[in-house]
């Protein structure tokens, strides 16, 4: 299993510039008064473009994916950090958008003698429940656990 963690910094909206408790650190985020450090495999500066952000994160993930390995690009945060530029951009330029592209490039190209069955999810969690945004109604999905797996 092969997990990176990567922190993208936002631009800071003007009421917020007065009260920063976070800077950025090579790949590190320290808090002000240089008490708490998380550390990253890489963290995006608010310059950095949802391209650099597919470019670093996302495209291996993609590009193994369609060579037979589980994929999962999750990203988590609190409200208006975002996750949801990041993820759809502004004119379909964030992570999903540019993945979707990525496969179908793909396919394209490898397509000769080769048949591609497609499945994708594409989950939000919030406040504890879990909706499927790949579907046309708004959908509550049930989480169950297998008990005979955890004992």
């Amino acid at each position: 299993m092969n997990i990176k963690t990567f922190a993208r910094i936002r631009p800071s909206l003007q009421k917020e510039k007065s009260t920063l408790v976070w800077e950025s650190i090579n790949n590190s985020l320290v808090d002000v008064s240089k008490k708490y450090s998380y550390s990253f495999d890489k963290v995006f500066q608010a310059a950095e473009t949802n391209e650099d952000v597919f470019q670093a994160c996302a495209k291996t993930i993609v590009e193994q994916s369609m060579e037979g390995f589980n994929g999962t690009i999750f990203a988590y945060g609190q409200t208006a950090s975002g996750k949801t530029y990041t993820m759809f951009g502004q004119k379909n330029d964030g992570i999903i958008p540019r993945s979707v592209h990525e496969v179908f490039n793909y396919i394209e190209d490898k397509s000769e003698g080769r048949e591609f069955l497609l499945r994708i999810c594409l989950f939000e969690i919030y406040n504890e429940r879990i909706y499927d945004l790949l579907s046309n109604e708004v959908k509550l999905v049930e989480l169950k656990e297998d008990v005979a797996v955890n004992s």
